[in-house]
């Protein structure tokens, strides 16, 4: 058996897809020793017709396998990647994570370093090249993507920091402890969701920081609002299965100054994008309310909807 399998879901990003495949064909390990899987969700940017170009370059030794499925989301399209995975160890890659060249050798030294049912959180920061905008920076300063700076004991680490883009754990764990919830059709919760439930059979989660990829993705405050309201929505149901996980708060119904109020945020959010990105316009007590502004909106749609 293979030792780790690099698997990564993708959906329209064949650009950036190419340059993490690249990352990963210069690994400081074995090529015989790994494997990478790509699993395509319904993309129509012509992801497969790169990969088949991308085939013919693949390092002698390294196996590059490619599946496409209709699109169904993130959480079946990993399931699927686990599924095919020939690896001890199922290394889970976002599609814009560009790794260093030691990424596959830390992951697996803790794997290798104890026989306790484990995951190995690696590290994730931007790409130098991502223009650090002022809501960029923004973000960064308050860690309101990846909070690793909430990670105490890095022996010891919470299910809330179960983030597919770069953690790792053994594929047997997985097929007896469970996959990925399909309802989830976002890329959001689903993550938290397994990690609350893999914890819960015994799985300990370790960071380390050594094991570094590279986030390729630009953020406008647009972009970011429309991630907020989703997972706003999608924390209603990891609340649903879990009740008390997140703690949501009871919403009122929604006053005259609450409709005047998402009149004014659903405008402003363009121009604001705009002046950020293209002008470097630095608002962040706006921004602060704008975010909780969208994720509350989120929140009181999933409640509303009362899916189940």
């Amino acid at each position: 058996m293979l030792e780790i399998s690099a698997v990564i879901p993708t959906y329209n990003r064949k650009k950036i897809l190419k340059r993490v495949l690249f990352s990963l064909f210069k690994q400081d390990f074995l090529k015989n020793r790994y494997e990478i899987i790509v699993v395509d969700d319904g993309s129509s940017d012509r992801t497969e017709e790169m990969i088949k170009d991308v085939m013919s370059v693949v390092p002698q030794g390294l196996s590059l396998r490619y599946y496409y499925q209709e699109n169904r989301g993130p959480a079946a399209t990993r399931n699927l990647g686990i599924k095919m995975a020939r690896g001890e160890v199922i290394l889970l890659l976002g599609d814009d994570i560009i790794a260093e060249e030691n990424l596959l050798e830390e992951h697996m030294k803790i794997h290798k370093s104890t026989d306790e049912d484990i995951a190995v959180l690696g590290y994730v920061t931007w790409a130098p090249e991502i223009k650090r905008t002022p809501f960029l920076r923004y973000l960064m300063k308050r860690g309101l993507d990846f909070q690793y700076q909430l990670i105490n004991d890095p022996e010891s680490v919470s299910y809330k920091h179960f983030y597919t883009c770069n953690i790792s754990v053994r594929k047997n764990f997985l097929i007896d402890n469970g996959f990925f919830d399909e309802n989830f059709r976002k890329a959001i919760w689903e993550d938290i969701d397994l990690g609350y439930r893999l914890t819960k059979r015994g799985l300990k989660i370790k960071y380390n920081s050594e094991a570094i990829g590279y986030h390729y993705h630009s953020t406008t405050v647009l972009s970011r609002c429309r991630l907020i309201y989703q997972s706003g929505f999608y924390s209603t149901i990891i609340e649903q299965k879990h009740p008390g996980i997140l703690q949501i708060p009871t919403l009122p119904k929604m006053s005259l100054k609450e409709h005047i109020k998402d009149c004014y945020y659903s405008v402003m959010v363009h121009p604001i994008s705009i002046l950020d990105y293209h002008f470097g316009l630095n608002l962040p007590w706006f921004y602060a309310r704008l975010l909780d502004y969208y994720k509350f909106k989120g929140m009181r749609k999933g409640l509303d909807s009362r899916i189940t």
